[in-house]
């Protein structure tokens, strides 16, 4: 079921593993394939939603692709040929670049700041940041610091945002998937993904908690944001609004 975990060295997957680390994320990959375009067909309905849509739909796509790919190449050679090094660094890259996309429906969609000034500028700084991984991966520089550390706190980095979105017209249930898939990432990266030799199919698992908080994202993307305007939500959900809150604790 598992190999031997060598203190001090990496956890090598039995080639069933691996299998399971494929799939586990190439049928997501194809699930979001037909989610996007379903989503662009049916449910935005200008240019900006358009645009948006398709950056963090491709994202999602290469994310699941790449590490698809990634694993296959380790299945096929070792994880230190050449190729599977090579599509390491691409799987760990989009890591960074995923994250970013993932924010940036709610930074460009949501009216953050004076005429969204505020998001427009923190979605950039994000993309900023993921550039910064994204070089860091392949130049190998500033590796001193674990990449998970980066990727938690580029997902956490969102608290600065959280009181401008609650301002904004967003049904409450959306939030809360927001809030959920940030919760279920960070789940993942510290429990099955750390516990890799220990436990059999751990990457696996932390694949699939991946796939849970992706899935969480996208629905609150294409039901409660982009799906705002065109009615996909049902008119009686609970809207976060100033109103709201001070209502709350009248």
């Amino acid at each position: 079921m598992m190999n031997t975990l060598v203190d001090g060295e990496s956890y090598i997957p039995t080639n069933v593993e691996q299998i399971a680390n494929i799939l586990t994320h190439a049928i997501p990959a194809v699930v979001s394939v037909a989610a996007l375009v379903h989503m662009v067909q049916n449910v935005v309905d200008n240019t900006q939603e358009t645009i948006v849509a398709w950056v963090y739909g491709l994202c999602m796509i290469s994310l699941f692709s790449v590490s698809s790919l990634y694993h296959l190449s380790v299945l096929t050679h070792t994880l230190e040929h050449k190729l599977a090094q090579v599509m390491q660094t691409f799987d760990h890259a989009f890591i960074y670049i995923f994250i970013a996309a993932s924010y940036t429906p709610w930074l460009i969609l949501l009216e953050i700041g004076v005429n969204g000034l505020y998001g427009k500028l923190f979605c950039a700084v994000i993309w900023g940041i993921a550039v910064f991984g994204v070089a860091r991966s392949f130049l190998k520089f500033g590796q001193s610091i674990p990449s998970l550390f980066l990727y938690l706190f580029m997902g956490w980095i969102a608290i600065l945002i959280v009181q401008p979105v609650m301002k904004s017209e967003i049904a409450l249930w959306g939030v809360i998937e927001l809030v959920l898939g940030g919760l279920v990432y960070s789940a993942g990266a510290i429990i099955p993904f750390r516990m890799d030799g220990r436990i059999p199919f751990a990457h696996a698992i932390w694949h699939l908690f991946v796939v849970a908080a992706a899935a969480l994202h996208f629905h609150s993307v294409y039901k409660y944001l982009i799906g705002m305007n065109n009615n996909l939500y049902d008119p009686e959900s609970v809207v976060i609004t100033k109103d709201y809150f001070a209502h709350l604790f009248e």
